[in-house]
C-alpha cells in the first residue's frame, strides 16, 4: 500500500506539472482527468498511510544525556556602519557555520540568524544589558543562544559575544574581540563562541570533598578527551572540558507560595575537573559552604551544573550584616591566589560594603577572598573573577569579639614591651645560658656601681609573671560576664591560651630571681671593694596576683 501510495502521489504531481497536449485524444484526456479526481478523492487514504522510510522527514531518536548535542541559535547583530554591507552580513553567517563545523563538529547544532534592526546588540554595553525575557520567543526550542555583535571602529571590526543558557535562564559574561579583515570576522566569532560556551552536566555521585559528574554531549568528539585524535566525522579543534574546568552546581529558588522564582548557582562553590574518562569527570569541590551538592533533578535529561566561564576582568563582592542585611564598610579583605598561598592585602570594603576582586595573576582561575575583622576571619570565599557578580555575603560583625581581641592584644603588647625592657637591662640569653650584653653588665664592667645599682632597682620594679597573668584574667572576667566559659568561641580560647604561653615562657620567676640576686651580689661586692656606698633596693619578690590586679584599671562596660 505504501509503495502504491507513493506511486499515486508521484503520478498526481506529474499530472499537475504536465500540461495537456493539444493532440491528445479526447478519450485519453478524459481518462487522465478521471484518474486525477480518483486520486484526489483518495487523498486522505494514502496521505495517512505509512511512508517509505527514505521519504520521511528526519526524526531524532531519544539520546541519552551524554550523547545529546547542543542546539544553539546564533543571533548576530550588525551595526549600521557603511563598511558592513548586506553581502558581508550574509558572508559572516555562512562562514560562521562553516568554521563551527570544522572546529567544533557534532557537538553543536547551529541555527544562525541576522537580527540587525531587531536586536540592538552590536556593542558590549548593549549585550551586557540584555534580559532573558528578550529571548523567550526565540529560545523555546534550543539549549543555548549565542548573541553576537559586530561593529566597525577605527581600522577594524569590533566583536562582542554573550551566551544565554535557556534551561537555567542564565547569562554569561560578555566576551570581546576584533578582526582586521572582513574575512576574519566569522573565525574570530567562532573563537569567542568557544571561549564562552558553557557545557552542562549532571551529578553522578559525590560527598563533601569530591564528586563525579556526567557531561552533556560528553561522548561527542569535541567534548570527549582525545576526541580530536580519533577518527570522527569532523576533526574538532576545541576541547571544552579540560582539566581545571570549573562547574557550578545550580539550585532552584522558591518563593513563599511554592513558585519557582529563579535557578541560580550555589554561592561560592565550584567543582574543579581533575580527571576525565569518556563522558564523566572526577572533580574536587571548592566551596565556602558545608552543603555543596545541588538538588537532584529526577529527569535524566535535565542538567544540574553549568561550566563557569570568565571573560577576564574583575568581580564585585558586597559584605552585609547577616542579621539586618545592612552593608558593612571598612572590612579588611585579603586574597589568596592558591588554596594554601600567602594572603595578600587587597583593601577595605567601601561605604556600600563592596570591594572589587581582581583576576588571579597566576594564570586565571579561582581566588580566595578573605574578609577579616581585626584578627578574626569572617569569611573565606572562592571566587572566579570576571564570571559575574557574586551574591552579597552575610557576615557577623561582632563588637564584643573585637573588644575582647583589643584587650588581649593590649596585654600582649605590654608583654612585648616588658620583655624588651628586661632584655635591654639584663642582656640576651645565649644557648649556653650565659647573658650577653645588657646595661647592667656594661655598668659592672666599667665599675660604675651606682649606675648599676639604679638599673637593678628599675629591674626589680618591672612587672612580673603574676602581674601579666592578672591583667589577662581581668580580660577573661569581661568575657565571662556576658558569656559562660563553655560558650566561649574557639578563637577567644586560642588567644587566651597563646598569651598564657607567652607569659610562661618570658616571665620565669625563678630564673628572674636568680639573675637579680646575681647582679645584686656583684654590685655589693664591687662597691664594697671600691669603698662606695650603693642602694640596690629591697630584695626582689614575686608580685602577688591580688597586688597585680590592683594595678590593672577596670575595663569599661561593653554596651
Amino acid at each position: 500500500m505504501a509503495d502504491r501510495s507513493m506511486v499515486s502521489q508521484r503520478s498526481i504531481l506529474g499530472c499537475l506539472k504536465q500540461p495537456f497536449h493539444p493532440r491528445l485524444p479526447c478519450l485519453a484526456r478524459g481518462i487522465a482527468i478521471a484518474a486525477l479526481f480518483v486520486c484526489i478523492a483518495d487523498w486522505p487514504t494514502w496521505a495517512a498511510a505509512p511512508q517509505d522510510p527514505d521519504s520521511q522527514s528526519h526524526v531524532e531518536p531519544d539520546l541519552v544525556f551524554d550523547e545529546q548535542p547542543y542546539k544553539i541559535k546564533v543571533l548576530v547583530s550588525f551595526s549600521t556602519d557603511t563598511q558592513i554591507t548586506k553581502r558581508l552580513r550574509g558572508d559572516v553567517l555562512r562562514r560562521f557555520r562553516s568554521h563551527a563545523t570544522t572546529f567544533v563538529g557534532e557537538a553543536w547544532q547551529l541555527e544562525t540568524r541576522d537580527v540587525s534592526g531587531i536586536l540592538a546588540a552590536s556593542h558590549p554595553e548593549a549585550l551586557d544589558s540584555l534580559k532573558s525575557d528578550r529571548l523567550d520567543a526565540i529560545a523555546s526550542d534550543c539549549d543555548k543562544v549565542f548573541v553576537m555583535g559586530v561593529r566597525y571602529e577605527g581600522d577594524r571590526f569590533m566583536l562582542a559575544a554573550r551566551e544565554h543558557d535557556v534551561f537555567f535562564r542564565r547569562w554569561g559574561p560578555v566576551f570581546t574581540g576584533s578582526a582586521r579583515e572582513p574575512t576574519q570576522i566569522a573565525r574570530e566569532l567562532v573563537i569567542l563562541a568557544s571561549q564562552m560556551f558553557s557545557p552542562l552536566a549532571r551529578l553522578v555521585s559525590g560527598d563533601t570533598k569530591r564528586v563525579t559528574i556526567i557531561i552533556k554531549g560528553g561522548k561527542l568528539p569535541t567534548l570527549r578527551p582525545g576526541g580530536s585524535e580519533q577518527q570522527s566525522r569532523y576533526p574538532p579543534s576545541f576541547q571544552f572540558v579540560r582539566g581545571g574546568t570549573l562547574f557550578r552546581p545550580m539550585r532552584q529558588e522558591i518563593d513563599d507560595e511554592g513558585e519557582l522564582v529563579a535557578i541560580k548557582p550555589l554561592p561560592w562553590t565550584f567543582y574543579s575537573v581533575e580527571r576525565r574518562e569518556d563522558s564523566t569527570a572526577d572533580c574536587r569541590i571548592i566551596s565556602a559552604l558545608r552543603g555543596s551538592l545541588p538538588p537532584h533533578a529526577p529527569d535524566p535529561n535535565e542538567p544540574e551544573l553549568i561550566a563557569a566561564r570568565s571573560a577576564g576582568g574583575t568581580t564585585k563582592l558586597q559584605l552585609v550584616d547577616r542579621d539586618n542585611h545592612v552593608p558593612i564598610p571598612a572590612i579588611d579583605v585579603e586574597i589568596r591566589e592558591t588554596a594554601d598561598g600567602p594572603a595578600i592585602p587587597l583593601g577595605t570594603s567601601d561605604p556600600d560594603g563592596r570591594i572589587v576582586i581582581p583576576q588571579n595573576k597566576q594564570g586565571g582561575g579561582v581566588v580566595w577572598a578573605i574578609a577579616r575583622q581585626g584578627r578574626y576571619s569572617l569569611a573565606v570565599l572562592p571566587i572566579l573573577p570576571g564570571a559575574g557578580e557574586e551574591p552579597s555575603v552575610g557576615v557577623q560583625a561582632n563588637s564584643l569579639r573585637l573588644d575582647i581581641e583589643g584587650r588581649v592584644v593590649a596585654v600582649q603588647e605590654q608583654i612585648v614591651d616588658q620583655v624588651a625592657r628586661r632584655t635591654i637591662m639584663i642582656g640576651a640569653k645565649l644557648p649556653s645560658g650565659d647573658l650577653q650584653g645588657g646595661l647592667i653588665k656594661k655598668a659592672l664592667d666599667k665599675k660604675d656601681w651606682k649606675f648599676a645599682a639604679d638599673l637593678l632597682k628599675q629591674l626589680k620594679l618591672s612587672p612580673t609573671k603574676d602581674v601579666m597573668t592578672a591583667k589577662l584574667d581581668k580580660v577573661k572576667e569581661v568575657l565571662e560576664a556576658v558569656m559562660p566559659r563553655d560558650k566561649w568561641p574557639p578563637s577567644a580560647k586560642k588567644m587566651f591560651s597563646e598569651t598564657e604561653t607567652i607569659i610562661e615562657l618570658y616571665f620565669d620567676e625563678n630564673e628572674f630571681l636568680d639573675i637579680v640576686d646575681g647582679f645584686e651580689d656583684d654590685i655589693k661586692n664591687g662597691a664594697e671593694e671600691a669603698g662606695v656606698t650603693v642602694d640596690v633596693g629591697p630584695p626582689a619578690a614575686p608580685t602577688t596576683a591580688a597586688a597585680a590586679a590592683s594595678t590593672t584599671p577596670s575595663p569599661q562596660k561593653i554596651p
